[in-house]
């Protein structure tokens, strides 16, 4: 089987800078489509992840947030055995990547803390 595909994000009216990313990723090959297109894609045996990522607007770094949530999902889907369900693998995937940018945003925030409202 073969795919096409394309995907392009807005920053919307309400925003200064666009806070959504997009995945295009061959897991066969381990390949990431950067400008998020393919057209006649062979599906290998892995399959092709195609996934978006909305930021949280009005958060701060939600750009920062949706790029790591599809960078550690690709990994994840990557990574996982093949032999594991489909719906299970996503499932530990996607409980993989929230704990990821959980971790992440506790970070930043206590660093923010530490250095005060003006710096």
């Amino acid at each position: 089987m073969r795919i096409t595909a394309f995907g392009k994000t807005d920053k919307g009216r309400r925003r200064p800078n666009n806070e959504d990313d997009l995945a295009l990723v061959d897991l066969t090959e381990g390949r990431t489509s950067p400008d998020h297109s393919a057209e006649h894609l062979q599906v290998g045996e892995k399959g092709v992840l195609l996934a978006v990522c909305d930021g949280v607007g009005g958060r701060r770094a939600g750009e920062v947030a949706s790029g790591l949530a599809l960078e550690v999902l690709s990994g994840e889907m990557e990574s996982l055995s093949p032999t594991c369900p489909k719906r299970d693998l996503f499932r530990a995937a996607v409980e993989k990547v929230n704990a990821r940018v959980w971790r992440r945003s506790a970070s930043v925030h206590r660093r923010a803390l530490r250095e005060g409202p003006c710096r």
